[in-house]
């Protein structure tokens, strides 16, 4: 099963955290949150989708980005 991250579309400004990226929060809900967060932040949420995952959360059409988070 392949995974992988999904960027917020746009033409955003980085953060001091950089890019945002859709990602689940351990209740399960849709979140954003930048791909550069203090790992106390970043070890709320899961960036990995699954296209099974993608497709509950309707972000099935975005563009996906394959790489490591860190999660």
């Amino acid at each position: 099963m392949i995974k992988f991250m999904i960027p917020v579309p746009g033409k955003f400004q980085p953060s001091e955290y950089g890019v945002s990226h859709y990602c689940i929060d351990k209740k399960g809900n849709l979140a954003i949150c930048g791909i550069k967060a203090p790992a106390y932040i970043k070890r709320r949420y899961s960036f990995k989708f699954t296209s099974e995952l993608a497709q509950q959360y309707g972000l099935y059409e975005l563009p996906r980005e394959v790489g490591d988070s860190d999660d």
